[in-house]
């Protein structure tokens, strides 16, 4: 068992602010709980003293203020730890999803220059990544602080001794889908970072006595909301279990067990989590804010739900949140607003010409402030920022988000769409670029347009023209399953001779993104009565198809995570005995009606006992 021996009581002025913060806080409360997964819990003083042992360990590797570190960790405690070790070496993070196909872990590792790379040896093997000499997160566990006495100091880092906000160094990197074809890596700021953690330390009025959420993945730039501003306010940031993600109900109840006080969920599993019944204040719930983003929010909370509602917009490029609202509960006309900017943030309402528009009048969104990102690697996307004629210091800038809106009256922001084809899948942005050129790289493949789907939960539709007219779709599909992220991946990959037009000439997109969703199921041989059938409907409703075979795959043919969480819903209110776990191991429908036989309770689609029903 290793020990951080305690130094100084102040950390050195040259740490990031938030690494000063946290070590503050490994100071005031040493034994307090910062964060905590299924492996246990950790310590301030042990985050600090594992976090300051990571950043020895980076710059005896020659890592400097400035460089990228790599961090490929699933949600857990360690990746926090990793995260605040490679700022602590005063250089920046970028995040990278293990489950992502090796390919693209690689791309986006090359494409970051990355100097370090910090991981779990399993991951390492299976993405092929031993060439960068990885470093063992794991090898800092047994790294303790002493909470009788002030955390170690951590030796500045390279470069001037001044808060590393004042001149604005990079504290992270997060790529996003990019219209060139190919990921967009976003360069964000301590500067931007330190305004959204003050921001929503003041907001939300979060401090040592509450306990907050890690749910987002860890490549989606929510994790910096959820993190940073719980352990920057000396919070207990407490990790979601994978299993209640999938659940709403279970979430439900795991926000009541663990004593949850604020926390954040994607639009889709937020507005299922506002459908369900809640418990009073007084019989155990102890949430009061919970804040929603990454897609528009369409329903609003019930007037009795014992908690407020915060609808957040933002893009990456303007460091996670721009503006915010409080959504006013049922019956409240109208869809809710976005809300007003943050302290720090402007935001402006712009015509073609780059003129403002009145109050009333729909218009661009350009950002302003504080949040704006440094930049993108390779200068991608560089005329969405421009200088900002509006800053009330030299050297401003604004960020085009492509995004349209109309202010109201009372100065709040209402989103109405996206002025190119940019999406929102899943709550992650998305360019039908990227997914084209992927599509357009697979042999079997001579064009290809991707479109997305109308409604609350659009999904990505692609539609090829072969050059075999034998090529299997579902072998062309699972091709790009290994190449792009799960988000990226169409539900379907539909064969077509030719594409429609519009009278310019143009593929026509609107007309494409029209057309009936079809699996090709209605040739195929109908299910036989029983939980089958039921299924057989459920299935189709969640995945808005006209029907599907028994030989279907679930996520072969639209299934997401989100959908998963809608079919389970759907599944029990018919009776049926299911949870997200029985599709994952059944994906096909002929096996997952078999795995809920008749012996269990409720598969024959009759409703369970209530001592059988899911809790």
């Amino acid at each position: 068992m290793l020990e951080a021996v305690p130094e100084a009581a102040t950390p050195p002025l040259g740490l990031p602010p938030l690494v000063r913060m946290l070590a503050e806080h490994a100071t005031r409360r040493p034994g307090h709980v910062a964060v905590q997964d299924a492996t246990g819990a950790v310590s301030y003083a042990d985050l600090w003293a594992r976090s300051a042992a990571l950043a020895d360990r980076l710059r005896s590797a020659r890592v400097a203020r400035g460089d990228v570190v790599a961090v490929c960790l699933e949600r857990s405690a360690d990746t926090v730890t990793a995260c605040a070790g490679v700022l602590a070496a005063g250089a920046a993070y970028l995040l990278l999803d293990p489950d992502q196909p090796p390919g693209r872990v690689r791309e986006l590792l090359a494409r970051s220059s990355a100097t370090a790379l910090v991981s779990r040896p399993e991951h390492v093997r299976r993405l092929g990544l031993e060439t960068y000499d990885p470093v063992d997160v794991e090898a800092f566990r047994d790294v303790v602080g002493s909470d009788a006495a002030p955390p170690a100091a951590v030796g500045t880092p390279d470069g001037p001794d001044s808060p590393a906000d004042e001149d604005d160094s990079l504290a992270y990197v997060n790529f996003t889908s990019g219209s060139s074809g190919r990921p967009k890596g976003v360069l964000i700021g301590h500067r931007g970072l330190r305004n959204l953690v003050d921001w929503y330390r003041e907001r939300y009025r979060v401090g040592p006595g509450d306990r907050t959420t890690q749910l987002a993945r860890p490549t989606f730039d929510a994790f910096v909301l959820e993190t940073w501003t719980a352990l920057a306010a000396g919070a207990s940031l407490h990790i979601v279990p994978s299993e209640a993600i999938t659940d709403p109900e279970r979430l439900r109840d795991w926000f009541r067990a663990e004593g949850i006080t604020v926390a954040f969920a994607p639009t889709a599993l937020a507005e299922q989590l506002l459908a369900l019944e809640w418990p009073r204040a007084e019989e155990g719930c102890a949430l009061r804010d919970l804040l929603v983003g990454g897609d528009r929010l369409t329903r609003r909370p019930p007037a009795s739900l014992p908690f407020r509602v915060h609808n957040n917009y933002g893009p990456t490029e303007n460091t996670v949140v721009a503006t915010v609202g409080l959504v006013e509960p049922e019956p409240h006309p109208g869809p809710p607003s976005i809300g007003r900017p943050l302290p720090g943030v402007t935001a402006h309402v712009l015509d073609a010409a780059g003129a403002p528009v009145a109050d009333g009048e729909p218009g661009r969104l350009h950002l302003g402030g504080v949040g704006v990102a440094l930049g993108c690697l390779d200068d991608e996307d560089a005329s969405r920022f421009t200088p900002d004629p509006w800053a009330a210091a030299p050297g401003g800038r604004l960020y085009d988000t492509g995004d349209r809106v109309v202010r109201d009256p009372d100065g709040r922001l209402h989103y109405l769409g996206r002025e190119d084809d940019q999406v929102q899948i899943r709550g992650f942005r998305v360019e039908p670029a990227e997914v084209e050129a992927a599509l357009r790289a697979d042999e079997a493949v001579d064009s290809a347009v991707v479109v997305a789907t109308t409604g609350s939960e659009p999904r990505l539709i692609a539609y090829a023209v072969l050059r075999d007219a034998a090529a299997d779709p579902r072998e062309i599909r699972a091709r790009l399953a290994d190449r792009l992220p799960d988000y990226l991946v169409p539900a379907l990959v539909t064969p077509v001779a030719a594409f429609p037009l519009t009278s310019r000439g143009k593929v026509d997109r609107a007309a494409l993104a029209a057309r009936p969703v079809s699996t090709g199921a209605e040739r195929a041989e109908r299910p036989e009565a029983g939980p089958l059938s039921l299924l057989a409907t459920l299935w189709a409703e969640v995945l808005g198809v006209p029907s599907v075979a028994p030989d279907d795959d679930f996520f072969e043919i639209g299934g997401d995570s989100l959908r998963l969480i809608r079919l389970v819903g759907k599944a029990r209110r018919e009776g049926l005995k299911i949870d997200a776990e029985d599709v994952y191991t059944h994906p096909v429908l002929s096996d997952l009606a078999r795995a809920l036989s008749p012996a269990r309770p409720g598969a024959q689609g009759t409703p369970a006992s209530a001592e059988d029903s899911p809790r």
